[in-house]
C-alpha cells in the first residue's frame, strides 16, 4: 500500500458503470459507511478529489473518485 493513502483506510473499491458514457465503468473508493450493504445495479455519484504536488507527502498531482451512492439515477 502506498503510504500516502495509509491515512484513508479502511476503503471500499468499487466499480461503477456509467450508462451515460457509453457503458464504460471506473473504478473508485467508495467514500460511505463500509459497513453498508452495496448491490449490483446501486445508484452512484461520483466526487472528485484533486491533489496538487506536494500535498500527502508526494510530488506528482493525482485526483482521487470517490463515490457516494444516491437514491435515483444521475
Amino acid at each position: 500500500m502506498s503510504p500516502v493513502l495509509a491515512s484513508a483506510v479502511p476503503y471500499v473499491t468499487v466499480l461503477v458503470e456509467l450508462p451515460q458514457a457509453g457503458h464504460i465503468r471506473m473504478l473508485g473508493n467508495y467514500a460511505g459507511d463500509p459497513a453498508d450493504e452495496l448491490h449490483i445495479g446501486t445508484h452512484m455519484s461520483a466526487r472528485f478529489e484533486d491533489h496538487a504536488p506536494g500535498q500527502r507527502d508526494t510530488e506528482l498531482a493525482y485526483t482521487l473518485v470517490h463515490w457516494d451512492h444516491t437514491t435515483e439515477a444521475t
